[in-house]
């Protein structure tokens, strides 16, 4: 398969980690790694953010462990036990969301903490992969609401679930997709959600390269209202396994010497 390197709109707050080995047998042992956290709703969510994404990463491709299903939710653990005993150290709200999806062996492997989301992007259909650890995400999915109603309520959306607010967090993991050519992966926050329904995320995605639907989305939510930071992650399967193609900056994607480096501490952050 041939892995297209996302397009992002970015802030402060939401930070992006992106990425996909370089030489076919690094490809195929670990897979492409794509992370989205938003820490927007917490007194020094860019810190937590930027941590969280950057270890996760880090760790992800530092371990010989080939196991995702089991191996990237310990990772959020460990990530989670680090933010929460700093931030009680040293007395300051420091949560984030994060969702993290894994392109290996031909498969979608993905989880997420918090409201940030996934979706799949499949021959005119969107659906939303992940679940919404919020008010609101819990009422549409005990069914109390629809997402209709939900967007025309006056109810305040609050996280229920985020890293670094407890001691131990709950990880939200799903069953492997199997990838077809032309499958779209996004990967998004909050700030556009609110806003965009399944039909607009088809509407803007399905026809345009990743770039260009980057471009549309941030440009949607900004025109719907842009309350809060938008970010955005669009992947593209393809169909050549070995192939790697770019359609964006390179600075996203980091060098594999890169990984050999420890992610800076919390607190140097």
């Amino acid at each position: 398969m041939t892995f297209c390197l996302p397009a992002l709109s970015d802030s402060d707050a939401i930070h992006v980690r992106i990425y996909e080995p370089v030489d076919p047998q690094g490809l195929y042992k670990k897979g492409c790694l794509y992370i989205v956290a938003d820490g927007g709703a917490s007194e020094k969510g860019e810190r937590a953010s930027e941590y969280v994404a950057q270890k996760v990463c880090y760790e992800y491709y530092r371990q010989s462990n080939s196991n995702p299903q089991e191996y990237l939710p310990q990772l959020i653990w460990q990530v989670n036990d680090e933010v929460f005993r700093y931030s009680k150290e040293q007395k300051i709200n420091l949560t984030t969301t994060i969702v993290a999806v894994l392109v290996f062996q031909d498969k979608l492997f993905y989880l997420n903490v918090g409201n940030t989301r996934a979706y799949m992007i499949r021959s005119g259909d969107v659906v939303q992969l992940t679940r919404d650890h919020s008010t609101v995400g819990g009422l549409i999915q005990n069914r109390v609401m629809t997402e209709a109603e939900a967007r025309a309520s006056m109810i305040v959306d609050k996280l229920t679930r985020s890293i670094g607010l407890n001691s131990e967090v709950v990880v939200d993991t799903y069953s492997p997709i199997p990838l077809k050519t032309g499958d779209k992966i996004l990967l998004c926050t909050d700030g556009l959600t609110r806003y965009a329904l399944r039909e607009d995320i088809n509407y803007l995605v399905s026809d345009y390269s990743p770039e260009e639907s980057v471009k549309r989305l941030i440009l949607f939510a900004e025109k719907r209202g842009g309350d809060d930071n938008v970010s955005a992650v669009v992947i593209t399967i393809g169909q050549k396994q070995t192939e790697l193609v770019s359609s964006t900056l390179p600075l996203l994607l980091p060098n594999p010497p890169s990984l050999a480096l420890q992610p800076r501490p919390l607190k140097e952050l």
